[in-house]
This record gives structure tokens, C-alpha cells and sequence, in this order.
């Protein structure tokens, strides 16, 4: 079987470890890439319309790996609207890391060399040189690294005191139960948003995790990758920021730590995220042969509360520290920054892949999920887009 070259597993020093596959009883063998070299050589080929820095790199002790960040544009010295793409959150979450690369990759393939020769040529160059778009495509990568070697459902970043961690490929047990790590710290819990610390206080009426049957370990400081991404949200003040996370197949607006409704802006934007979605989904499944994947538009605040319903019967399970909650309240009044959190495929169903799917579902998510990613761009500071506008984007990929 033919094996997808973009499942990255974070490697020391950039070294491409091509022969590296993990096994895992009841998974299939996955091949992993460096995906700092990845990063390079498409900054090689962008003719100068890339540049890659480390955002900051991991505390020794627990790993000390670089969190990249990406900038596509013309020139980074004009002032042009500003977006942010965002992946591997959670550990376990690989296709976010796999997707938000690959949004990048497109952009910089089908930037032409001379006069554009197709729609995906004119929408590539249109969005380079017009826009700045910023890509932190892994945010967790020592998280990463233990799922990847040691506990495939890791969540967390750094289990750090936990001696069976490597740093580099090896099976050398399973921490399993995550609360036996209580020093790690779920970043996407961990955000300074206004609400976190009063929706943690709530307690289980107000947070959730199935391991420890609360989601109260959100850490009692902001964790390394979690200011690092702060504070680049709070440098460049984007007009857009969504993360990708797995799986389930979500739309889901900010804000998720309030019971106030989504701006009606962003539910303008969400109707027609879904719709784009949907429409590219159905010629691209990856879940069951014939079965497209459909989306569900919520705000984040309701998402616990809809997905699980029989525990929250009686109102809300707001989530506290989540990234797009972060920059949806970054601006005086909050909103001004399009926040979304898109939870990619597969679908959730009896006997789905769940964290885990095949390597081979990779490019039908990213082609049922590019078309959405490019609109938003487009149209970040369109205070009133068309099912019109979002409709322009079906030409690609």
C-alpha cells in the first residue's frame, strides 16, 4: 500500500527518519516525516515568498524540540490582513498537523511562475500577494513524539517525570491513563481566556475529559507552547485563526467558555463553512465507501453539551483555555477576529478510526476541506460574504 508522505513525526535536529514506522496492535503501520524538513524545503521553493522561524523550543528537560511557525506572503514588509492556521493541539491529533502543513504546501505549488494558467494558479497568487498567512502547523511537538512512540491516545504535551518519555522512535511502554501524569498539561484547556479560571471552577457541569472525568487539568500556569502561540496572536493581531483538530467533523465558532451567542457574523461565516464542506466532502469521503462526510455547525460553547447530551442535560459544558477563545477575545469588543476551531474527518460512528485513521485518508480531507480554508482567507474582513463568495473556491483542489 502506498503510504502518504505528510503523517509528520517530529525528529532531533531535523533529521528524516523515512524507515521509521511504529506498530501498534489494532492500527496500521504509519510512516512519519520530519516535518521541520518538510518546512525547509518549502521555504526553498517558495521564491521568497516564505520565511521559517522557531517559535520557540521546548524547555530540555521535557524534550526541547522547536515549535515552527510559518509565514506565507509577497512581503512580509507590507501591511496586509493577517491569518493563522493552526494543528497538533492535542497530541493524538495527527491529521491537524498533516492538513494545516498541506494548506501551506498548495499555496506555494500552485503560485505560478508567470501569468496564472488555471483558477488554482489565480487564487494561489491572489491570496500570496494580497494576504499574510501564518502557519503553526505542530504546537505540541513533544506531545506529539510521546504519541507517536510511546501512548497513541496521548493528549497532553510533555508527560515530563515519566522516565519511560524518549526523545527519539522507540515502544517503550504506555503511560496510559493520562491523570498519572498530572504535572502535563492539555493546552487547548490552557489559554488565558476571560472565562477560563470561572469555568474551571464550575466544575463538572462546566468541563469535561472521559479520563478524568473532568477536564479540571488545564494546569495552574500557562504552558510553554501555550504563551508561545499567545504571544504571537497577540503580536500580529490576525483577522482569522482557526485550529484544526480530529475527529468529528465540526464547525464550531468561538466563544466556547460563554454561554453568549456566537457575533452573527461568525454564524454568517459558519452556515457557509458548512455548506462549502459539505459540497466538497461528498466528492471526496473518508469515512464509509459512499458515505460523505457531513458537518455539524455549533457554537463552541454547545459542543460538549450536544455531543454528549445525557451528561449535560440541564444546560452547557463550556470549555475553558481553547485556542480560538483566546483570539476571539484578543480585540475591544471581542469578535473583531474570526475565530474557528474545525474538527476534520472522520466522522464519529460504530466502528470508526477515531484518533487513529489510515494514512490514505490524509488527501481526501485535505480535498474536501482546502476549498473552506481558502474562503476564509479571502474573506476575513468581508463583513457580509455570499453563498457566492464561498462558492468561487469548488475549483480547488
Amino acid at each position: 500500500m502506498a503510504h502518504d508522505d505528510h503523517f509528520h513525526c517530529y525528529n532531533k535536529a531535523g533529521v528524516r527518519k523515512d524507515t521509521f514506522k511504529r506498530s501498534q496492535p489494532g492500527s496500521p503501520d504509519l510512516t512519519f516525516y520530519s516535518l521541520k524538513k518538510d518546512l525547509a524545503d518549502l521555504v526553498a521553493r517558495a521564491g521568497g515568498r516564505a520565511s521559517l522561524k522557531v517559535l520557540g523550543t521546548t524547555p530540555t528537560g521535557r524534550g526541547g524540540r522547536d515549535i515552527l511557525h510559518l509565514r506565507l506572503g509577497k512581503n512580509s514588509k507590507t501591511v496586509r490582513p493577517k491569518a493563522l492556521f493552526i494543528g497538533g493541539v492535542h497530541a493524538r491529533e495527527w491529521l491537524g498537523v498533516s492538513y494545516t502543513y498541506l494548506i501551506a504546501e498548495w499555496l506555494v505549488d500552485h503560485y505560478p511562475a508567470a501569468a496564472p494558467a488555471s483558477d488554482a494558479e489565480r487564487i494561489a497568487q491572489d491570496l500570496l500577494d494580497n494576504f499574510h498567512i501564518d502557519f503553526v502547523p505542530m504546537l505540541n511537538p513533544d506531545g506529539h513524539e510521546y504519541s507517536v512512540t510511546t501512548s497513541r491516545l496521548w493528549r497532553k504535551n510533555s508527560p515530563s517525570g515519566d522516565p519511560r518519555f524518549s526523545s527519539s522512535p522507540s515502544l517503550i511502554g504506555d503511560l496510559g491513563v493520562q491523570a498519572g501524569a498530572p504535572e502535563s498539561i492539555d493546552l487547548n484547556r490552557n489559554f488565558a481566556t476571560p472565562n477560563r479560571a470561572s469555568v474551571i471552577a464550575a466544575g463538572p457541569n462546566g468541563v469535561w475529559s472521559d479520563l478524568l472525568k473532568s477536564d479540571m487539568n488545564a494546569g495552574k500556569s500557562i504552558a510553554f507552547e501555550t504563551k508561545a502561540l499567545q504571544d504571537l496572536m497577540t503580536a500580529e493581531k490576525y483577522q482569522l485563526v482557526v485550529d484544526h483538530h480530529s475527529f468529528g467533523c465540526w464547525f464550531l465558532p468561538a466563544p466556547g467558555d460563554t454561554a453568549a451567542p456566537s457575533p452573527a457574523r461568525f454564524d454568517t461565516f459558519a452556515v457557509l463553512a458548512k455548506a462549502l464542506l459539505d459540497s466538497q466532502a461528498a466528492k471526496n469521503p473518508t469515512t464509509r465507501p459512499g458515505t460523505p462526510d457531513t458537518y455539524t455547525r455549533m457554537q463552541s460553547a454547545r459542543f460538549y453539551a450536544t455531543l454528549y447530551p445525557a451528561r449535560f442535560p440541564t444546560g452547557f459544558a463550556l470549555m475553558p483555555g481553547a485556542t480560538d477563545d483566546f483570539a476571539y477575545s484578543l480585540t475591544k469588543p471581542p469578535g473583531q477576529t474570526l475565530a474557528f476551531t474545525i474538527e476534520l474527518p472522520p466522522m464519529e460512528y460504530a466502528g470508526s478510526p477515531g484518533f487513529a485513521p489510515g494514512e490514505l485518508i490524509i488527501r481526501p480531507v485535505f480535498k474536501s476541506v482546502l476549498a473552506t480554508s481558502l474562503a476564509l482567507v479571502k474573506h476575513c474582513k468581508n463583513a457580509a460574504p455570499t453563498t457566492a463568495d464561498f462558492d468561487r473556491f469548488k475549483v480547488v483542489p
